[in-house]
């Protein structure tokens, strides 16, 4: 017996890599917009895919680009002299060859690579009074992953933020320093995976490279971890 796919799934899965990369017309993009927000299985393949090509950018190494190419950009652009894209029959390739490279790449990307799968089901939204420090925890139950997004509010300089996990009225337990505020993953400890949901998830500003006592400094925002 073969295993089946749903068709509604897969094409599920190619629009929401569509989606990711920007590769629909703006209607088509603004109807699947309005599907991310009330369809939760396809906001997490989302969160996939945009962790998926984070991943992928940030590999490429930095480039200077050349002196001469903002004046050839230019020149392109706005030089009234230069032919029409009708009448140029070499920028018209070029930018038909372009076009056809970036499918290429496109396509493999869509059909031959696999993101890995992030399935939020607890969450919690650590927000200080002031509003200064703003972040979204999710946590998989399933992958038993932890990841944090959306930062608002950095630590000051010589200072980091630390992460710690409470449970009931037990002491507080490190999950380590924040170390990006862009897209940062925490690695639970085994014991404490199926204690999460229902926990308190908070925020410390502590010394260069955490806590030194084992114990949280000032506590800047706390919030309790709920189904989603």
């Amino acid at each position: 017996m073969t295993d089946t796919q749903d068709p509604q799934e897969n094409q599920d899965t190619v629009l929401v890599a569509e989606y990711a990369l920007g590769l629909m017309e703006r209607t088509e993009a603004a109807a699947f917009a309005k599907r991310l927000e009330e369809e939760s299985e396809l906001r997490a393949d989302y969160i996939s895919w945009s962790e998926y090509l984070t991943g992928l950018s940030s590999e490429i190494p930095m480039v200077a680009p050349p002196a001469h190419l903002k004046a050839t950009i230019k020149q392109r652009l706005f030089d009234t002299a230069t032919q029409s894209e009708e009448k140029s029959p070499g920028w018209f390739n070029f930018r038909w060859a372009g076009g056809f490279a970036l499918a290429a790449v496109l396509g493999v990307m869509l059909f031959m690579l696999k993101p890995i799968h992030f399935a939020p089901t607890y969450t919690a939204q650590l927000t200080s009074a002031d509003q200064a420090i703003q972040v979204t925890a999710l946590y998989d139950t399933e992958a038993q992953s932890l990841r944090m997004i959306n930062f608002a509010g950095k630590p000051v300089a010589g200072r980091d933020f630390e992460l710690w996990v409470i449970v009931g009225q037990e002491a507080p337990v490190s999950l380590g320093v924040v170390t990006s505020f862009a897209d940062h993953y925490v690695n639970v400890p085994v014991e404490l995976r199926s204690l999460v949901a229902g926990a308190t998830l908070a925020l410390s500003d502590e010394a260069l490279g955490g806590s030194t006592t084992g114990s949280p400094g000032t506590v800047l925002v706390a919030a309790t971890v709920q189904a989603i």
